[in-house]
């Protein structure tokens, strides 16, 4: 459990296999909430999302580390791309929630886009994980549209 020396850094795109088991405890979570896109979730590979973020204009990876620097337990992926910012992805491990890290994590990403003039920012969040929304709305987000996806 971090305590109050929480290091938060930011990594280059190259050093992003340091977040795969979050990543990857993230899509279990979301395979698990998900009513519909299961099979979606199981097919879908951290090799897969590294592929989509090397797609985007700029990549931002915050981490989370314990005092020492050393164990990665948090991470926002936040990136660029035509205007408009993203934050893609977000996720602190259950025993680590509640010290307020995903907030200065998402502090952090909302700093470094609007540091790069980016104001229309966004975030999409998985069906079946709306308990994350009241989160994001402290920061302002609000729901702008529903988007369905045939199945």
């Amino acid at each position: 459990m971090p305590g109050c020396d929480v290091e938060i850094t930011r990594l280059d795109l190259s050093d992003i296999h340091l977040i795969q088991p979050l990543w990857e405890q993230l899509n279990r979570l979301h395979r698990e909430r998900s009513n519909y896109f299961t099979a979606q979730f199981d097919r879908f590979t951290f090799a897969d999302r590294v592929r989509e973020l090397e797609t985007k204009s700029r990549t931002g990876i915050f981490v989370a580390r314990d005092g020492d620097g050393k164990a990665v337990f948090a991470y926002c992926i936040a990136s660029l791309e035509s205007g408009v910012g993203e934050i893609d992805s977000l996720y602190v491990s259950p025993d680590c929630r509640g010290n307020r890290v995903g907030h200065h994590l998402m502090e952090t990403a909302l700093a470094w886009l609007s540091g790069h003039g980016y104001s229309k920012i966004r975030i999409s969040v998985v069906h079946g994980n709306e308990q994350a929304l009241g989160f994001y709305e402290k920061f302002g987000f609000r729901q702008r549209l529903v988007i369905l996806e045939q199945t």
